[in-house]
């Protein structure tokens, strides 16, 4: 967090996004209340399929804590759009109690474009990957670098996907062959940015992608992705 809004949390404490208690943006009661989710595949979204479809994404594994309504909403908007950085530390906790039984994976995240992280002061994707690996005791490493400059908020699928490819630049490549990596971001909607990223990865020698989002999105129709179990 940094030191002005460690500031303002001291003169305005933040409420409890779940009970309205003073004190903090989540306050322990609530975060005990929220479910742990299982993990599902991220091409069939069964809860038990990881490996008949490994060839069909670059994706294996999807992790995530909720759907984007309700506190998971409220949360992620304080950070991207309010500037309260106490919500990835939050958010972190939640997300590193869900991958925490996980064979120490590398750590890395989907940047997001530089216009809109020089907006916000961060990009809000590092700051939960950074968290993650902190309180697991993981590594993090900086795999990707952003070279789109096109945001895709409020884009179809297919205009998504077309805008997404080559939308990222590897780096420390030699790192990546043969290695588990966790794929940090921080809502899906489409999947094309993750998927974009992922491909990025496994091209370069990742042998499996599993991604970790704090919440899913619904699509243009309106259904929840995925049909989760």
């Amino acid at each position: 967090m940094l030191n002005l809004d460690k500031l303002f949390s001291f003169f305005a404490p933040h409420d409890c996004l779940i009970c309205g208690n003073e004190g903090s943006i989540l306050c322990k009661k609530c975060m005990n209340t929220v479910e742990i989710k299982r993990p599902v595949c991220y091409e069939c979204k069964a809860v038990h399929c990881f490996s008949a479809c490994s060839r069909k994404s670059p994706i294996n594994r999807l992790y995530y804590i909720g759907l984007y309504e309700d506190f998971y909403k409220k949360i992620l908007l304080q950070l991207k759009y309010s500037s309260v950085q106490e919500a990835a530390v939050v958010m972190a906790l939640l997300m590193a109690r869900q991958v925490d039984i996980l064979p120490c994976p590398l750590i890395t995240y989907s940047p997001t474009t530089a216009s809109r992280t020089r907006t916000r002061g961060y990009d809000q994707s590092k700051l939960l990957a950074k968290n993650i690996a902190r309180i697991n005791k993981q590594k993090f490493i900086k795999f990707l670098i952003r070279t789109s400059k096109t945001r895709q908020v409020g884009s179809s699928r297919i205009n998504r996907l077309n805008q997404a490819k080559n939308s990222f630049r590897p780096i420390n490549v030699g790192k990546l062959p043969g290695v588990h990596v966790l794929l940090v971001d921080d809502v899906l909607t489409t999947g094309a940015t993750v998927e974009a990223a992922a491909s990025t990865l496994k091209a370069f020698g990742a042998a499996q992608v599993d991604v970790l989002v704090f919440a899913i999105a619904k699509n243009k129709s309106g259904e929840k992705l995925p049909e989760l179990v």
